[in-house]
């Protein structure tokens, strides 16, 4: 992706091999553990959490960035 996309490279390549698909599935991004920092395993259940209420019919939420310093 370009510099300063909103998102990360994969779901960036995911999206775009999907594009075509007739019933594309919707991709909940994240990005976490830049530069090397832990991920907590309470950030994992976020993750899932968040994932499974998009499955369960939820709004699809803008990407998230955890562990990152502001």
């Amino acid at each position: 992706p370009s510099p300063g996309a909103v998102g990360g490279p994969v779901a960036a390549e995911l999206k775009s091999v999907l594009y075509h698909e007739d019933n594309r599935p919707k991709i909940v991004e994240f990005q976490a553990g830049l530069g090397g920092r832990d991920i907590p395993v309470q950030d994992f259940d976020r993750m899932v959490q968040s994932t499974l209420a998009v499955i369960a019919g939820g709004p699809l939420p803008e990407p998230r960035y955890l562990q990152v310093r502001e």
